[in-house]
């Protein structure tokens, strides 16, 4: 019996089929990528008007009235674009395994309400257990780094293929892309030139800084939902038709109790240090962390300092370098203990929390735990753009929400700013009107995070009468 040819003899990569549009798209991104520096010029000069509209727009959020005009706003423009007809074929896209967890809630909301649709996905192996033909797995090779980024190139490519022969071959009636806005964007683009109506999940953070990325994104999609209240006004302002679902935690914690005063056994008070769950950020904050927690216990003794790692492996290595570090410095180890477990089940047993910048604010937040941003920067040129380049007031996303700067924020590179980190732990230790303001901010952001969900928020526009 002859062997069996190998995959690639049966199905040489499809790169090679569109190779001309493939290096077209290739050719193309690394043009946009080189025009940044003089977009970025041109953004410059203009900043102060940026963010005097951020600052305008960041007045809108959380207004429910506004919201509920997106809502509609979006949806009207979903339905348009699919003719006034159901969709019978649906194509999802997710990079990453939390874009995945939305992806098969959507699945899952659509089938209970009883919709015979034909899904096929870029995803992972949770879309294929539920019976979604995978072309692609994305979440498995989901990489972060320009050097990792480069060395699937030829991978992505060949997912890019992939998409242009489903387009041509048997097109979907709606392309949903979750989150992923370096590859999503690409592919919206190429659906969009074939007409076909694209909706976009996780908005990119364009808010953040170079807002003219609004224009492509508003040619490449038709509607796109947020997960932050702050986020409609932006992307409307943009011209793109904005939904507000809530955030995805708040509905994964929406369940959770949590004391009104938290405590650890005995009589030790709890300090949750977050310094990031990546390598490049856990070396920028541990250690600058862990310093600052021996500084604070000399004035508060009963503290405890708890870290969760929600990577088995990478728990081992932060635990290894904790205690290193305690030991070095003549401390017991066992006062800074590292879990592995998510930041949101650690938190909720915290009195206070020291938070690196990102979405362990919003876990931070939905725990009740009041906190202290920081953001360590190690180069000049990322302290010139953090003071030059943001078109927002702040970095934590709470402070966002709220339209005002209530939780303490520190970003800076010479080591003396932990002092005043130190200072703003102090500020919110002990019990009284500071402390208590910040409980009652906190209240206020779990409120507007709170949303009908993406799932059910986009099967109310799809599953026309």
């Amino acid at each position: 019996m002859s062997p069996q040819p190998k995959a690639r003899d049966r199905d040489p990569p499809r790169r090679r089929r569109f190779r001309p549009r493939l290096v077209f798209l290739v050719l193309r991104e690394i043009l946009r990528a080189l025009s940044v520096p003089a977009r970025l010029w041109f953004y410059l000069l203009r900043r102060r008007h940026w963010r005097a509209e951020a600052a305008s727009l960041l007045e809108e959020a959380g207004d429910p009235r506004r919201l509920a005009e997106g809502n509609e706003e979006a949806r009207a423009r979903i339905r348009g674009a699919l003719g006034g007809r159901r969709p019978g074929r649906i194509f999802l896209s997710c990079g990453e395994r939390s874009g995945e967890a939305q992806a098969c809630r959507l699945v899952k909301t659509l089938r209970a309400e009883g919709a015979d649709f034909e899904i096929s996905a870029f995803g992972g192996k949770n879309l294929a257990k539920l019976g979604v033909r995978v072309e692609a797995d994305l979440v498995d090779r989901a990489v972060m780094g320009l050097s990792a980024v480069l060395a699937e190139i030829p991978f992505f490519l060949d997912v890019v293929g992939r998409f242009l022969e489903i387009l041509e071959k048997d097109p979907p009636d709606l392309v949903v892309l979750i989150d992923n806005p370096g590859l999503h964007l690409v592919l919206a683009e190429e659906a969009k030139r074939r007409g076909l109506p694209v909706l976009y999940y996780v908005c990119p953070q364009y808010w953040a800084w170079g807002p003219w990325r609004m224009a492509r994104f508003r040619r490449a999609v038709d509607a796109a939902i947020a997960v932050l209240p702050f986020e409609p006004p932006f992307f409307r302002k943009g011209g793109i038709p904005t939904g507000y679902a809530g955030h995805p935690l708040a509905a994964e914690s929406a369940g959770a109790e949590r004391s009104p005063v938290p405590s650890d056994s005995g009589d030790r008070r709890i300090l949750a240090l977050l310094p990031g769950s990546r390598r490049k950020d856990i070396d920028r904050h541990l250690v600058p962390m862990l310093r600052v927690f021996l500084e604070f216990r000399r004035k508060h003794p009963e503290c405890g300092a708890r870290i969760p790692q929600s990577d088995a492996e990478r728990r081992v290595s932060v635990a290894d370098r904790v205690r290193t570090f305690l030991e070095a410095e003549g401390a017991d180890p066992s006062l800074c203990e590292v879990v592995h477990a998510d930041p949101g089940e650690t938190l909720r047993s915290c009195r206070l929390a020291l938070v690196k910048s990102g979405t362990t604010t919003i876990q931070t937040a939905l725990a009740g735990v009041p906190f202290v941003l920081v953001f360590k920067l190690e180069h000049r040129r990322e302290k010139w753009f953090a003071s030059r380049g943001l078109s927002v007031p702040w970095i934590g996303a709470p402070n966002l929400i709220l339209g005002r700067e209530a939780f303490p924020e520190h970003c800076f590179l010479e080591e003396e700013g932990w002092e005043r980190v130190l200072a703003s732990l102090e500020s919110l230790w002990e019990d009284g009107e500071a402390r208590e303001g910040r409980i009652r901010d906190l209240a206020e952001v779990r409120a507007r995070l709170k949303g009908e969900g993406a799932d059910r928020l986009l099967a109310s526009w799809i599953l026309l009468p």
